[in-house]
């Protein structure tokens, strides 16, 4: 469901959600191993128990060049490989308000895992996460349209994510705790065409 572009009803969402029973510990997932340049296993499977996930995505068209769209989720689920650190429960709430040319994005997530697959593949989850993005979309004239959209505007922004530390980190991160935070701030440019 593409609400964030086609969706064009005043107000819409929805709601989803996923159980799943793991009567029996899982078979090891496999990684892959930059070292031997092959697949490893993690050596054990994740334990036998029941997880669960909601989620709710809503999307608001107040007028012509303005839209904003959440997502809100909350879970307890496994990690995609790594069995260490056990079941995470965690909270996402994502947030994005177009005005115009003006692409506005941003999340706050406690104890998820980080953007990336490998992130949740080893079960590298964070404390607490920020991201706010502040983007001008460029291109063709006028407000937002088929010509003119996130997926296939250049863009010139500003990004900044804080994220807290703990055991569960990335070690080069946490370092056995004498790093409680990280902080990142980057101005970016998009050229698409």
């Amino acid at each position: 469901w593409d609400n964030e572009w086609r969706e064009n009803a005043g107000f819409a969402f929805d709601i989803g959600g996923t159980y799943t029973e793991f009567p029996t510990i899982t078979d090891a997932h496999l990684f892959f191993n930059e070292a031997s340049n092959s697949n490893a296993s993690f050596g054990r499977g994740l334990p036998a128990e029941d997880v669960w996930a909601v989620s709710s995505r809503m999307a608001f068209n107040p007028g012509p060049g303005a839209k904003y769209i959440t997502r809100i989720v909350r879970g307890f689920d496994q990690p995609t490989g790594e069995p260490n650190g056990g079941t995470r429960d965690y909270f996402e709430l994502h947030g994005k308000a177009v005005l115009g040319r003006h692409l506005i994005t941003g999340y706050f997530k406690q104890d998820a895992w980080g953007d990336q697959d490998f992130y949740r593949q080893f079960n590298i989850t964070y404390p607490e996460q920020y991201k706010l993005d502040y983007a001008y979309l460029l291109g063709g004239g006028g407000p937002i349209s088929d010509r003119v959209s996130e997926t296939r505007a250049s863009k010139i922004g500003i990004r900044t994510i804080y994220r807290t530390y703990d055991e569960n980190s990335l070690p080069e991160e946490f370092q056995g705790g004498v790093n409680d935070f990280g902080f990142l701030t980057v101005a970016y440019f998009n050229y698409r065409f």
